[in-house]
């Protein structure tokens, strides 16, 4: 509390106070640190009202009782009495096992602690079990009874036995002569589902329960069925109409488009005639060779591979061409600003804008690279030398050929291609390969030939290729 309302607070406490006023604490500690409590410590030593002690009196018993320590408020007068058992008689006719307590002196709100000591109201006069000053309810315990069935069953003791329901077995007959399946506390059963021997005027069979009539039953004996149109057999029961439901076997026909094995049933397939569409990847080839990676039963969309169409200056797709070192990248038609060049093989090649490189000594094209060019391939004889290594060619047992210098001989290609990577000098064995008659002018002395860059063959170029070309 704030130094300067305290002389407020104990002048309040002074005024109110009529018979009395009992100050609790440490009066040296008070007056050390407050100029009024340093006041009326004096004044309470003159009147002789400073003490270590507090009397307190029972206004019941007329007991004093002498208060030295905080504790002894707890175990003196707890209830605001004294230490004396209080012995009152409550509702129930217990005595009261409090201390002395001043408050609800009549006992019309203390509850009894005490045992119930009542009796439960079923013949076998159970005590009951909660205490004095709760209801004493349904006894709950459980005992053995005797039903009017004459069974047993334990259950709750509060229950009447008429109204427990008996869990055994009915030993009733029915009307058709057969025991009842049900439980004896139950009603009877209305309907016997004993098996017996009727023989059903449809199919011939006989088992079936004894309360189904004959017109309304199902047969539900298992046999073998077969669909009409495939010839498969179903066990099933006899019954249930097959014809209803789709064959559940695998179709596994070859499928006519495509040549994969259907993957529905024959049901779904209508017995072969039409087939569900295939599942299988589709795997055709382009015309540029790649294949088609999406389903067998859809329209195979444009190529997504990465284009493989080059030149000499720049290549379409974004990707190097069978391991080769990558070139420049075209620009597409119409490319957005931050779009990447590059484009796949189902879309429209841009044509390369440089200078054509088809051209030698003899003629050269004047168009650009990417449109067809002005000019007629050219047969004039290659006349490039090829760096031939002597070490190629037959050698005698005194001259290994590894001093020997490297010679060059003339190419036998036309002009305008690259040059054939066999010499008919240092490589006749690979050459008379080649020399075999196929357009008849092979074997000449001043043939010239041409190498496929895509498979590597060879050919005589005396006479015009376009016909062999597809």
């Amino acid at each position: 509390m704030a130094p300067g309302r305290i002389p407020n607070r104990v002048c309040v406490a002074l005024s109110r106070a009529k018979l009395g006023l009992y100050v609790i604490g440490n009066i040296d500690f008070l007056a050390k640190n407050c100029v009024l409590w340093n006041e009326i410590r004096k004044s309470a030593q003159e009147a002789g009202a400073l003490s270590n002690e507090l009397i307190v009196s029972c206004q019941m018993h007329q007991n004093e009782q002498i208060i030295r320590d905080p504790s002894d408020f707890e175990t003196k007068c707890r209830e605001g009495g004294c230490d004396v058992p209080c012995n009152g008689r409550l509702e129930c006719g217990h005595q009261c096992i409090k201390p002395c307590h001043v408050e609800d002196m009549n006992h019309t709100i203390q509850k009894c602690l005490k045992r119930c000591e009542r009796k439960c109201k079923s013949e076998f006069q159970r005590p009951c079990l909660k205490g004095c000053w709760e209801p004493c309810g349904d006894c709950n315990v459980k005992v053995q009874k005797i039903l009017p069935c004459n069974h047993q069953k334990i259950d709750y003791c509060y229950l009447d036995p008429i109204n427990v329901q008996c869990i055994e077995d009915c030993q009733k007959i029915l009307s058709c002569g057969h025991p009842c399946k049900e439980r004896c506390g139950g009603e009877c059963t209305r309907f016997c589902k004993e098996i017996v021997e009727r023989q059903l005027p449809e199919c011939g069979h006989t088992a079936m329960k004894c309360g189904e009539k004959i017109a309304s039953i199902k047969c539900n004996t298992a046999v073998i069925k077969k669909w009409p149109l495939c010839k498969h057999s179903v066990e099933t029961f006899c019954s249930s109409n097959v014809t209803a439901l789709p064959c559940p076997y695998p179709c596994n026909m070859v499928l006519p488009d495509c040549e994969h094995l259907c993957k529905g049933t024959c049901g779904k397939c209508r017995n072969g005639r039409l087939h569900i569409p295939c599942s299988e990847s589709c795997k055709k080839i382009f015309l540029c060779e790649h294949e088609c990676e999406t389903k067998c039963s859809k329209v195979c969309p444009p190529c997504s591979k990465p284009c493989e169409t080059e030149c000499g200056h720049s290549q379409c797709g974004n990707q190097s061409i069978k391991g080769e070192q990558k070139k420049k990248t075209r620009k597409l038609f119409n490319q957005k600003k931050g779009q990447q060049n590059g484009r796949r093989c189902g879309e429209p090649c841009p044509p390369c804008m440089e200078e054509c490189l088809n051209q030698c000594k003899h003629r050269q094209c004047s168009k650009k690279c990417g449109d067809p060019c002005d000019v007629e391939p050219c047969f004039e004889p290659c006349m490039k030398l090829l760096p031939c290594n002597p070490k190629s060619k037959k050698k005698d047992d005194e001259n290994n050929g590894d001093d020997l210098p490297l010679i060059e001989h003339r190419c036998i290609g036309i002009c305008g291609e690259e040059c054939l990577k066999i010499c008919k000098i240092c490589d006749p064995e690979k050459f008379s390969e080649i020399q075999q008659i196929f357009f008849g002018t092979e074997d000449n002395e001043n043939a010239r030939f041409l190498q496929l860059k895509d498979c590597g063959h060879i050919f005589e170029v005396s006479v015009s290729l376009s016909k062999f070309m597809l």
